[in-house]
């Protein structure tokens, strides 16, 4: 009987916050759980665990180096937010030597913070809507918003993130309501203006069905010449930010003032666009999760 691929489902993510629910935190036990259902049949999951206080562990027992290295294999990374985005992960499985799905981020040139995204993207040459970080109060911050940046305004986390919510203002009372809850929950706050247009979503798989980065075709209401203009610039996205085996893109296609690049996921989630772009073209979840897995193994 052959032996099956022990694949290690890392979920969960450390954070200093002391609330008793985080959206990061709860999107990578979602992640997680669609990881462990649609791995095939070749594959054997293995909970690999990290708790809020950052704590490892492999199939609920604490995760020692030589109980990693016994029943890990290879790791999909399922988690979201900061914690995944910050170099520890590479730390602790390079470490070790197991390969991992998803961009090296002590290697990468891809910036956690919004604010230093913003200008990274900039000076590659992409446009993304004119921003502010609001750190302190809720009042002051609103009124720095709105002697700079025109209404309507989006109110995000600080940090690139799919889990966190979103707000929308359209005046300064809203504006001082969003910030208030973003600043409570992060400490910090990133407004950007609200871009008219079309808003698409694209994404990149490396070499998948013979081509070296596959171009998902993006979601969105666009012409298919539009659609071609952002799949060169996902391709672009994807390899000047460092990023690694699959990413997503989202996109602002303004009728007056051209495209911009909305937000960058390096780590998608897998129950939003990216699945419904994968329906597409035909590929079943648990395909992508062999193909990525492979990817990890063997790049």
């Amino acid at each position: 009987m052959t032996n099956l691929l022990k694949v290690g489902i890392l979920r969960g993510g450390a954070y200093s916050r002391g609330e008793n629910t985080c959206p990061e935190y709860d999107a990578s036990l979602a992640t997680g759980n669609l990881v462990i259902n649609n791995l095939s049949e070749s594959c054997k999951p293995v909970d690999l665990f990290v708790d809020r206080n950052g704590l490892w562990h492999v199939q609920g027992m604490p995760a020692t180096e030589s109980r990693m290295k016994e029943n890990v294999d290879v790791v999909f990374n399922a988690l979201h937010g900061p914690f995944a985005l910050g170099g520890g992960v590479e730390k602790v499985l390079g470490g070790i030597g197991l390969p991992y799905t998803g961009t090296i981020f002590s290697d990468s040139a891809f910036p956690i913070s919004r604010t230093a995204l913003s200008h990274r993207l900039k000076q590659l040459g992409f446009k993304t809507p004119p921003s502010q970080m609001i750190e302190g109060g809720a009042e002051d911050g609103a009124k720095q918003v709105f002697t700079k940046i025109a209404p309507p305004w989006l109110v995000k986390a600080p940090f690139t993130t799919q889990a966190s919510p979103v707000y929308v203002a359209k005046d300064i009372n809203e504006l001082f309501s969003a910030l208030k809850l973003q600043l409570e929950d992060y400490g910090s706050a990133y407004v950007e203006e609200y871009i008219p247009g079309e808003r698409a979503t694209g994404g990149i798989i490396e070499h998948f069905r013979d081509q070296t980065w596959y171009r998902l075709v993006p979601k969105g209401n666009l012409a298919r010449e539009k659609k071609d203009e952002l799949e060169d610039m996902a391709e672009k996205l994807h390899l000047k930010l460092g990023l690694r085996h699959y990413s997503q893109f989202e996109f602002i296609v303004s009728p007056k003032r051209g495209i911009f690049v909305a937000s960058v996921e390096p780590l998608p989630r897998l129950d939003g666009t990216l699945k419904d772009m994968l329906e597409d073209i035909g590929c079943s979840l648990s395909s992508f999760l062999d193909h990525v897995i492979k990817l990890a193994r063997e790049y």
